[in-house]
């Protein structure tokens, strides 16, 4: 269902995770960066490199929902975002970027997290938004147990009359053994917007439930989208997460968008390991 989001509400998901990502907490640890410290405070787990490897997961904000994951480098010495839609010089603290190809992107932490950050330039006029962070090695990837995390999640749902801008908790369960990572996005509170009505606060609107996604490398992807309440997901699914951390799997996030006949979904998710 193409630009519904625009066609119903111009700010839609972008306000949303804006507004709502600062706010949701997630449920999950708070250990990690600090309040107040630098946002791509990316502790360096490999010394001897001066850079490390970042996955970046971004939304698709305008005309048909989808996802996209690129892999890129963080320049320890230059502070320089290198070979993706990011690519750019960061700010003295840290907290946004000035992008190679012009425009700005802010960097934003729902859950204290100390590897993985939001993105996010729609405020700027641009279209970046999604997840970044820095992952691991392949040798320092779990080989057979499995991980829990919980975190915070910001999904928007448009079904052509509305838009709900919910904000939530995430919980991911990472089976390295099988090599599968189910995810779902809960207790999704927020503001419902119909045009030529008043804005109305909706609680539990809908559960969203990513089963069966595959880990790859250091990412994960696929999986079946599905959600309660009525909330239909049928159309073409997107999902790409990735994990991050320094030498290990400390954290993980991710995005996904439904291109429906009937609703259009757009969501992202960040967490920390249990």
């Amino acid at each position: 269902m193409t630009s519904s989001f625009r066609a119903v509400a111009p700010a839609g998901l972008a306000a949303c995770l804006l507004a709502a990502l600062a706010a949701c907490g997630g449920g999950g640890s708070t250990s990690g960066t600090p309040t107040g410290a630098p946002v791509l405070n990316f502790v360096d787990p490999y010394p001897s490199d001066s850079t490390e490897d970042l996955a970046v997961l971004s939304l698709n904000t305008a005309g048909t929902p989808g996802t996209t994951v690129q892999a890129g480098t963080f320049d320890q010495n230059s502070d320089e975002i290198q070979g993706t839609v990011l690519a750019g010089d960061t700010n003295s603290t840290l907290t946004f970027s000035d992008l190679n190809a012009g425009g700005e992107v802010e960097f934003s932490t729902p859950n204290g997290q100390s590897y993985s950050r939001v993105f996010d330039n729609t405020g700027n006029g641009g279209s970046a938004l999604g997840v970044i962070g820095m992952v691991p090695r392949l040798a320092d990837m779990p080989g057979s147990n499995v991980v829990n995390y919980s975190g915070a999640s910001v999904v928007t749902i448009a079904d052509g009359t509305s838009v709900f801008d919910l904000a939530g908790t995430s919980s991911i369960t990472a089976d390295f053994g099988a090599g599968t990572v189910n995810v779902t996005l809960g207790n999704l509170d927020g503001i419902q917007q119909t045009p030529g009505n008043p804005d109305t606060n909706v609680n539990n609107v809908t559960t969203i439930t990513i089963t069966g996604a595959t880990i790859a490398g250091t990412g994960f992807s696929g999986g079946a989208i599905t959600a309660t309440n009525g909330v239909n997901t049928s159309g073409t699914q997107s999902h790409d997460g990735s994990f991050f951390g320094n030498g290990g799997v400390q954290e993980a996030g991710g995005v996904l968008a439904v291109d429906g006949a009937s609703s259009d979904i757009l969501g992202l998710y960040l967490a920390n390991r249990n």
